[in-house]
């Protein structure tokens, strides 16, 4: 039986960008998914974070509209039936609570928190991000790096060159 992956919003963001240096491997990740090879989900919370990002003036130097964001998410991943979307429980609150001392969280380090904890209330112990090192304290966690690749700096997303291009606009 194949594990199931969730897909961090890094690459979700990598794989939309023509003009990120990451785009081939996170964009070769998504092909992968599409053609069965492997399964895989997103949380809301990785939608959401990666529209945050892509419409983000300090974030990204040519920030994408509302409207066009939501429509390459949408056409991309929420309409994708190869990536399962998954949704917090009513019981990932105790889920987070349980592993908030044990792993002494602070700072914004409660967001990956909350993805870890509605990983496991889904059943998903296994995810493919380039921040390898914010995930590794949960030993429970199979963890797929596409080759290190967060340097999501202004160089690499100024223009947003996208995925599809013409499509989009």
């Amino acid at each position: 039986m194949m594990n199931t992956y969730l897909i961090d919003s890094n690459i979700l963001i990598y794989a939309i960008n023509e003009d990120c240096k990451f785009h081939k491997q996170s964009r070769k990740l998504i092909e992968q998914i599409d053609e069965g090879k492997i399964k895989a989900c997103v949380a809301i919370q990785n939608l959401l974070e990666t529209f945050a990002v892509i419409t983000d003036g300090r974030k990204v130097e040519k920030p994408l509209s509302p409207n066009i964001a939501m429509k390459i998410i949408k056409n991309n991943y929420i309409d994708n039936p190869k990536i399962n979307k998954i949704l917090p429980t009513p019981n990932v609150i105790f889920t987070f609570l349980s592993y908030f001392e044990k792993y002494k969280i602070k700072s914004q380090e409660v967001f990956d928190l909350f993805l870890v904890a509605t990983m496991i209330d889904n059943g998903i112990n296994g995810i493919y991000t380039k921040d390898i090192e914010h995930f590794r304290k949960y030993e429970f966690l199979k963890l797929k790096d596409i080759e290190s690749i967060w340097k999501f700096c202004r160089e690499d997303a100024s223009n947003f060159k996208l995925f599809g291009g013409e499509l989009w606009k």
